[in-house]
Formats: C-alpha cells, structure tokens, sequence
C-alpha cells in the first residue's frame, strides 16, 4: 500500500470516528487544505483550541527571557513559586524536559472526577497545582505532566513581574496564541466522545464540545490561536526553541526531536492540534482538527500531522 493510501485509509477511519473537520496550515501552501465533510465551512478567521501544543509556546517564552538575561536554566522553583519542600531541587531545567518526577492532576482520581463530570466547571490552578503535588514524586522518574508547563509559566510571571499572558503577548504580539477564556467567535464546532453532553470520560457517543471552560488546563493547554496566524506563531516558537543555545538532546523544551521535525501534539475536550517544524526546509506544519482523542485511534490532528509529514519526508518514522 502506498503513502498515499495510507493516509486515505487513516482519513476515512477518522471520519468514520466522527471527524467533521480538520484543516492543515502549511507554511508553503497558501490557504487551508480541509478533511472532512464540514471543512469547507472552516475559514482562516476562525479560533481554535491548542492543547498542548501550547507548550511550545512556553518554552519560547522561557527561551526569549532567558536570552534577556531575566532567567536561566539553573533557576530553582522553590523561593519563587509556591512549592511544598518536596519540590525541593527542581529547576527550570527539569521543567522544560518533564524530569521533575511530578505527577499529572489528571493523575489523581479525585481530580479526574471532577473534570470528568463537568467540562464546563471552573477550576482554579491552585487545584490543579494542589492535585499534583500532593501525589508522591519520583525525581528519579521522568514524566510527561501538565504540571511541569504550568510551574515553568509561574516561575516566567515571577522573574518577568507581569502575567503570562502579558509576557506572551509582548512576545508574539496581538496576532499570537491567546491564554485562556472562551473561545472568541468565529470559532468552529468540536467534538469528543464521552458517556453524556458534559462528561469527557471514555465512552460510546459523540457529543459537540465546543465550548468548555479552559481553565483547569492553564498555560499546559489552555491556549487558543486564529488559525491564519497559527503557522507563523508557531514558526516564531520553534525557531527561538531552535536558538536556544541550551537546546540540546535532553532538553527538548516540550518539543519532541524526531530526525529533522520538532513537533508537539495536544488535545482538549472538542478539539486536536499537532504542529511541525522541519529544521533544515524551515517548513511549518500544523493541523487542527475539531474532534479531540478518539478511542484506539489516537490523537486525530496527530494522526494527520504525521502523514503530511511522512509524505514529505522520506526519513518521518
């Protein structure tokens, strides 16, 4: 089978899934090319959730402060941030690359409860800080956890004295990734599958998603972007991540090195997101998708992410 059939085949089982729309922005092809019966109706105007795709941001913001001189990878949490003593230790550094050891609040089952039973309840970040926390921490076990991004835009509000979102736009301007609140029209629909119209736990019908409050999510995927501006925000992120001089194979500033891709996905209840930089063409690809994980497929803008990728690039594995 073909490359081609491949990603045929992956399409039609995302949209057999439930998969109305997702369009690819592509840094050497103007326009949005659209999957799915409602594509058409997706215009570069409209916003859409990021996930953790934001992560990419954060790390170019504690890139950007960091050659300003305002921060350093040897920065300790503790002193700065609000941290019980068995955050003790842990630097910037081991934020940007998940080695904390911390837990995930998702990971903890009263959490979860809450965020399972109503994505439309406002929850502040102390509780999500709290949730992480207060689970026992491995230093010498390095995770993936929301916590890890949450902590580093603390630490970034710190030493920058203003909010993250303040330091976000000052970076990337009016055009970049918003933080927080409700999605600003025009915005498409989303989807998810769950057990009930406000419950995102795994289950067997598709329900819309579109609106939900963001806010359990913080700066580890909370963030939203008009598509049109998408490609060059996120070219900006990667390429400063790129610069960074303190770049190397284990710090990996929440953007995962595969061959000559840096790339990061995310997901949120409704919606999908999945952006790639190819190092040596500088081409940028990110796909948003309006249907967020889908059960035994995955990440649908993941998904679709790689394919691009792997038919532009014979090494994509």
């Amino acid at each position: 089978m073909t490359r081609e059939a491949d990603s045929s085949a992956a399409v039609a089982a995302l949209q057999d899934k439930g998969l109305r729309w997702a369009v690819l922005t592509d840094s050497e092809s103007p326009g949005l090319q659209g999957f799915g019966p409602d594509a058409k109706a997706v215009t570069p105007d409209m916003f859409v959730r990021l996930g953790s795709v934001s992560k990419l941001f954060v790390g170019a913001v504690c890139a950007r402060l960091m050659a300003e001189g305002c921060l350093a990878l040897e920065t300790p949490l503790q002193g700065r941030v609000a941290v019980p003593s068995s955050c003790t230790g842990i630097r910037l550094q081991q934020l940007l690359s998940h080695q904390t050891g911390l837990r995930d609040a998702l990971e903890a089952p009263d959490f979860r409860r809450v965020i399972n039973r109503d994505v439309s309840v406002p929850v502040p970040k102390s509780a999500v800080l709290n949730a992480s926390l207060a689970q026992p921490r491995d230093p010498r076990c390095a995770r993936y956890a929301n916590t890890n991004a949450i902590l580093a835009a603390e630490l970034c509000e710190t030493v920058g004295e203003t909010s993250f979102a303040a330091i976000l736009e000052r970076i990337f301007g009016c055009d970049g990734p918003l933080l927080q609140g409700p999605l600003p029209d025009p915005h498409p629909a989303g989807y998810r599958w769950g057990r009930g119209p406000g419950r995102i736990e795994y289950g067997t019908v598709l329900h819309e998603a579109t609106h939900y409050d963001p806010s359990w999510a913080g700066a580890g995927g909370s963030m939203m972007a008009r598509l049109r501006d998408l490609p060059e925000s996120l070219r900006v992120a990667f390429e400063t991540l790129q610069a960074a001089p303190e770049m190397d194979a284990r710090y990996h500033w929440f953007a995962e090195k595969r061959h000559d891709w840096l790339c990061h996905a995310g997901d949120v209840p409704g919606f999908s997101c999945w952006a790639g930089y190819h190092t040596g063409s500088k081409r940028m690809i990110a796909v948003s998708a309006g249907l967020s994980w889908v059960p035994d497929l995955g990440n649908p803008a993941e998904t679709l992410g790689r394919i691009c990728a792997d038919l532009h690039e014979e090494d994509w594995v």
